[in-house]
């Protein structure tokens, strides 16, 4: 759902007005990842449901809320990415990732404070450590400089697109480093994905 939401806050806040290709680039994307989420239900487990685990209303009230958070958490991404392209206060890719990065430190440290209270820390690993090094320097710094930086040289509805990566890199590791099995729901969801991009960046091309 992320693309489509970029796209239409970007038609709305931003005033796009994106081709044709474009727009189709971005339904294609959001049905592959329409595809690649609806692969759990498709397998015996999932089709099995709450019934085999006998928490059928439990379990049907606990979906609707995590779909509901997740529905919260892109629109925020949204927001964030439509609102990476205003113009209000010209700045730094790295500088406006650094006041990102101590909003995000100020707002969490409260809860990270109150759950430190009840963890252990002495059972932490090197791997584990090494995992948070990563994600806190390469996830949580360095991939927002990099989408600063260039979601300010391409139009939001065309950055939308690229959205659609995510998942699917997520996919290609649980079958590469977990080896998880992918369905054919996945590869149909990167073939949508694939074509989505390729129709954003010709019309990129094309302008």
């Amino acid at each position: 759902a992320a693309p489509a939401v970029i796209g239409l806050l970007a038609w709305g806040m931003l005033r796009e007005r994106p081709p044709l290709s474009r727009i189709c680039g971005i339904a294609c994307v959001s049905l592959g990842l329409v595809a690649i989420n609806i692969s759990p239900f498709l397998t015996e487990q999932g089709l099995a449901g709450a019934a085999a685990t006998g928490q059928g209303s439990d379990a049907v009230w606990r979906s609707l809320l995590g779909n509901g958070l997740v529905l919260a958490a892109v629109l925020g991404e949204a927001a964030f990415s439509v609102l990476s392209k205003a113009r209000c206060c010209p700045m730094s890719p790295l500088r406006r990732t650094s006041i990102v990065s101590l909003y995000a430190f100020v707002m969490l440290l409260p809860v990270a404070l109150f759950d430190a209270q009840h963890y252990e820390f002495s059972a932490l690993t090197g791997v584990a450590m090494g995992c948070i090094a990563y994600y806190g320097a390469a996830v949580s710094y360095l991939s927002y400089v990099l989408w600063f930086k260039g979601i300010a040289l391409v139009p939001a509805s065309a950055a939308a697109a690229f959205t659609g990566l995510v998942p699917l890199s997520g996919v290609a590791l649980s079958w590469l480093v977990l080896g998880e099995h992918i369905l054919w729901t996945h590869l149909a969801g990167l073939a949508c994905v694939t074509v989505g991009i390729w129709l954003s960046c010709s019309a990129r091309a094309k302008s």
